[in-house]
């Protein structure tokens, strides 16, 4: 972490921030997991749903371009956010053929119990910032939004190099 004496070493603060970056991503996904587990629902099944809950309905292809998975997957997640009183199947009222998911807010409400508090003490912690400041701080994390979107559709597009299957084996005695 960047210390008072480096206070003024943009170089340090900025790699410093980079590494903070990655622990608010990683605390992001950890607090999303258990809440996931505290409302009866996979960590995957949950982000699908944020998904759902932010965007307001979203067609099953969508879904699974935003995630990532296959339309059977997706199928099955949809499957189970219904079964959980999560989402509905509607019709697209543009398209018959086609089915929007929609949250069901009523049950997604309880979700946002689960963040009151994080929200108060990030309203505290935000709380001395001007509000020209706040509206720049919002600006830039909607950037790094963008950015990280970016970034997810250049890697699935990019070619991946082959996965190493070269991981030693356990030995006779060695713990599995």
């Amino acid at each position: 972490m960047s210390s008072p004496q480096n206070a003024g070493n943009r170089t340090a603060i900025l790699a410093d921030l980079g590494l903070a970056m990655r622990r608010s991503g990683t605390q992001g996904s950890l607090l999303s997991n258990a809440v996931a587990a505290r409302i009866g629902i996979s960590p995957n099944d949950f982000e699908c749903l944020d998904i759902v809950n932010l965007e307001g309905a979203v067609t099953p292809g969508h879904l699974a371009e935003a995630t990532g998975l296959t339309t059977g997957a997706i199928t099955g997640v949809i499957d189970r956010l219904e079964n959980a009183g999560f989402v509905r199947r509607d019709s697209d009222p543009t398209d018959r053929r086609r089915i929007l998911v929609r949250p069901i807010k009523e049950n997604t409400a309880v979700i946002g119990s689960y963040y009151q508090s994080l929200q108060r003490r990030l309203c505290a912690l935000l709380d001395d910032l001007a509000t020209p400041d706040l509206a720049r701080f919002l600006a830039l994390y909607n950037d790094v939004n963008a950015m990280f979107a970016e970034e997810i559709r250049d890697l699935k597009e990019r070619d991946a190099p082959s996965p190493k299957k070269n991981r030693a084996k356990p030995t006779k005695g060695d713990p599995a």
